[in-house]
C-alpha cells in the first residue's frame, strides 16, 4: 500500500500539470488515463477476464469513477500535499464501513473513534480559510470535492476486499481501468455543450502515459494489498501519502506546505497511526 501511494502520487501530480491544459477536463483526463491504462492491464491479464463477483465489480467501478472524478476536480485546485491529507479521511471511512459491511472481522481496534476524532479535527485545521488565507468561495468547492471523493474511495476499497477472496487483482484492475475510460467517454458524451478533442500537443500525450502507467501500477499494488490482510490496516498504510504529497509539491512546483496543513496534516496522520497501532496480532 505505501507503493500504490507513491505511484498514486506521482499520478495526481501529472493530473495536477495536465489540468493546467487549456479546455482538458477532468472526465477527459480520466478518458484518456484509461485509455492508456487499458492496454498494459489487458496485457498482464492475458485470457483470464472472467469475474466471479460481477455485481460486487461493478459496484467497485461505479463507487471508483465518482470517486476519481471528485479527486480529479479537486487537484485542479488544491496543493498536492493538502489534496493528500484530506483524501486521508479515507481510511476512517472505511474502518467504520467496512466492519459494518463486511463482518466483524474486519473491525478496526477500540482506537477507532479516537483516531476519527483526530482525523476530522486535522481535516478542520486544514480547510479553515482563516488559517490557510484562501478566501472561502474559492476553497469550499475543492475541499467539498476532496470529500466527496474520500467518502465515494472507502466505499469502493470496502466492495474491493470483498473482491480480494474470490478475484485475481489483475482481472479487477483491468475491468476498472475499461469502466473508467468507458464511463468518462459516456459521460462527455451525454453532456449537451460538451466536445472531446485530442490533446494538442506530444508533450501532453506524454503526461496523459504516465497517468495511465502509474494508474496501473498503483491499482495493482493497492488491490493486491486489500486482498492479503484487513480492509482498516491496510487502509492505515496510504497515511504516507501526505509526506510524498508534500516532497512532489516543493519538488515540482516549488511550494512549501503551510503551517495550517503541517498542523492539520499532523492530526490525520497520527489518527491513521493509531488505526495502525491498535491492529491486535494475529497467528
Amino acid at each position: 500500500m505505501i507503493g500504490a501511494s507513491l505511484a498514486f502520487t506521482a499520478m495526481v501530480a501529472l493530473v495536477k500539470v495536465a489540468r493546467t491544459e487549456p479546455g482538458l477536463s477532468s472526465l477527459e483526463v480520466m478518458l484518456w488515463r484509461g485509455a492508456m491504462s487499458v492496454p498494459v492491464a489487458w496485457a498482464l491479464i492475458g485470457r483470464r477476464w472472467q469475474v466471479r463477483r460481477p455485481d460486487l465489480l461493478a459496484l467497485r467501478c461505479g463507487l471508483g469513477f465518482g470517486a476519481m472524478f471528485c479527486f480529479y476536480s479537486a487537484a485542479a485546485r488544491l496543493p498536492l500535499g493538502e489534496l493528500s491529507v484530506v483524501a486521508k479521511l479515507q481510511p476512517l471511512f472505511v474502518t467504520v464501513l467496512a466492519p459494518l459491511l463486511l463482518g466483524g472481522g474486519e473491525a478496526g481496534g477500540r482506537r477507532v473513534w479516537l483516531a476519527i476524532a483526530l482525523g476530522l479535527g486535522g481535516t478542520a485545521v486544514l480547510v479553515s480559510p482563516e488559517l490557510s488565507g484562501t478566501p472561502v468561495a474559492g476553497r469550499l468547492p475543492a475541499v467539498g470535492f476532496a470529500l466527496a471523493s474520500s467518502v465515494l474511495s472507502a466505499l469502493a476499497h470496502t466492495a474491493l476486499r470483498a473482491l480480494g477472496r474470490s478475484e485475481d487483482p489483475r482481472v479487477v484492475v483491468f475491468w476498472f481501468q475499461l469502466a473508467v475510460a468507458l464511463g468518462a467517454v459516456t459521460a462527455i458524451w451525454i453532456q449537451p455543450t460538451a466536445s472531446l478533442t485530442p490533446p494538442p500537443t506530444p508533450g501532453v500525450w506524454a503526461l496523459l502515459a504516465g497517468i495511465g502507467l502509474f494508474a496501473v501500477t498503483g491499482q495493482l499494488l493497492q488491490t493486491r494489498a486489500y486482498q492479503i490482510d484487513h480492509a482498516p490496516r491496510v487502509a492505515a498504510a496510504s497515511y504516507v501519502s501526505p509526506l510524498f504529497g508534500f516532497l512532489a509539491d516543493l519538488a515540482l512546483f516549488g511550494a512549501l506546505p503551510r503551517v495550517s496543513a503541517l498542523i492539520g496534516g499532523g492530526l490525520v496522520i497520527g489518527a491513521g497511526l493509531l488505526l495502525l497501532l491498535d491492529e491486535e496480532p494475529r497467528p
